[in-house]
């Protein structure tokens, strides 16, 4: 364009078009008398340029969200039950005589998996409302940039109008200076009234812009954090419901031996072929029993 000015994302025909369009309204506004009601109507789509996408940046530039601001989760009631997994540690002395941490009990486990339901359960749903938040976000970004788009080639198609003008102002000047008078005290302080106004518009939208995509990259973050976490507290919850387990065959084997010594003992002292009988099948049952729990237990 004549000015020097054109809007990003134009194609040649689109300035072409944009340069006719601006000819036009200049070539109106100085020949058209400025009393006739064709005048002010022309001076009125002057003043009209970019309004509509003016006020839709002004609406969106007013409605900013702030990511995650009402998706809060319940961290510390997580981090209390997360912390209720935690093995018992022996004292100093148990650990030189070789005992391990203590699993919880299958009750204790039952009682934190009832309780981390529900605070799994508000993990997800604050992902839902991040995920749905972030789809909000992007398509006000889609309408901002065409706000953007549209209050650019208003401000492109106004320089140009005003450059026109003051053009023309010479020639007007010589042949109708009253009209020329006119146009400069009117029309040109209109246009540059104007031009500043669509200035002070793409600098608010440029800044709700920047605003939109923070807040669409914290929701993306908060997003990946709490997929994170509840993969965590998934995790925990399998691996501590697998150690109760182990506890517990490690338990019945230990049983099963103790029953395994008391038959060997009654080996020993049977008296007759039928004691003898019945302590044999105690000791194969519970040998049985000792190798399909060992077995169980190695698993783990």
């Amino acid at each position: 364009m004549s000015s020097g000015l054109s809007p990003t994302g134009l194609t040649p025909e689109e300035q072409a078009q944009l340069r006719a369009q601006a000819q036009r309204l200049a070539t109106d506004l100085a020949l058209l008398p400025h009393h006739s009601p064709e005048f002010r109507r022309q001076v009125a789509a002057v003043q009209a340029l970019g309004g509509r996408a003016q006020a839709q940046a002004a609406r969106l530039g007013r409605a900013l969200p702030t990511a995650g601001s009402n998706h809060a989760p319940p961290l510390s009631e997580l981090r209390q039950l997360m912390a209720r997994l935690q093995p018992a540690q022996p004292g100093l002395l148990a650990r030189l005589l070789g005992r391990r941490p203590t699993a919880l009990t299958s009750q204790e486990y039952a009682q934190v998996a009832a309780q981390s339901t529900p605070l799994l359960e508000g993990l997800y749903r604050s992902q839902d409302a991040l995920r749905r938040q972030q789809a909000a976000l992007s398509e006000e970004q889609q309408q901002l940039a065409g706000s953007q788009a549209e209050l650019e080639r208003a401000l492109a198609l106004t320089t140009e109008v005003e450059h026109l003008l003051s053009a023309s102002l010479p020639d007007l000047e010589a042949r109708q200076p009253l009209h020329a008078a006119a146009v400069q005290s009117e029309v040109l302080y209109l246009v540059r009234e104007r031009r500043t106004d669509l200035n002070t518009a793409l600098a608010t939208t440029a800044q709700a812009q920047l605003a939109l995509e923070v807040a669409r990259r914290q929701a993306a973050e908060l997003d990946t954090q709490l997929e994170r976490s509840a993969a965590g507290v998934v995790l925990a919850l399998k691996l501590a419901r697998r150690a109760v387990q182990a506890a517990e065959l490690r338990s019945a084997a230990a049983q099963a031996s103790e029953q395994l010594q008391g038959a060997q003992q009654r080996m020993e002292g049977a008296a007759s072929l039928d004691d003898l009988n019945a302590a044999l099948a105690q000791a194969y049952a519970s040998l049985d029993d000792l190798e399909r729990l060992e077995g169980q237990a190695r698993s783990f």
